[in-house]
């Protein structure tokens, strides 16, 4: 019975998460454990995925993509895929990055993450018809926060500023 006190008690003296992230991040970590665990891998990387937008530290990056990786090796997964394919593309990484993109569009096609992570490598790359076409995509299937932020970008990146502020106030 003390031992079970004690235990609360020093659970009541640690320091809360600074974070929604870093408690996400925490809760994933206890659920790693192998094979049938990879969901907890993948959504710890993209827990520190969100880790590494939020702070700009490229060691979030590193992390991510270990955890990311494992969850991969584990099993093909779609979560896994579009974090990956964020974190390469985050270090510039398009060629690997594109890859595991359009295998992650590929298991959900619907997905207006995967599409917008395929219209952000194809621009990176300069691909701008590729780009342009993805974003058509995204808008046909509904205008979308998603869909319209693409075209303000496609639409900055061809020099027509005024009609990237058009589409941003769509949003």
């Amino acid at each position: 019975l003390l031992g079970a006190g004690a235990s609360f008690l020093s659970r009541e003296n640690t320091t809360p998460p600074a974070s929604d992230t870093d408690a996400r991040i925490a809760y994933y970590q206890t659920r790693l454990g192998g094979r049938g665990s990879y969901p907890a891998y993948a959504r710890l990387g993209l827990a520190y995925l969100q880790k590494a937008r939020e702070t700009g530290q490229s060691r979030y990056f590193v992390e991510a993509e270990k955890y990311l990786r494992t969850s991969l090796q584990y099993q093909t997964n779609y979560e896994a895929l579009l974090g990956l394919g964020s974190v390469l593309a985050a270090r510039h990484e398009f060629g690997e990055a594109l890859r595991h993109a359009q295998e992650a569009a590929g298991a959900m096609p619907g997905s207006l993450e995967a599409q917008g992570l395929l219209f952000e490598i194809h621009l990176a790359m300069g691909d701008v018809d590729r780009a342009s076409a993805i974003a058509e995509k995204m808008v046909s299937a509904g205008p979308s926060f998603a869909a319209l932020t693409r075209v303000a970008a496609l639409r900055e990146y061809r020099g027509d500023l005024a009609g990237a502020a058009q589409a941003i106030e769509q949003t």
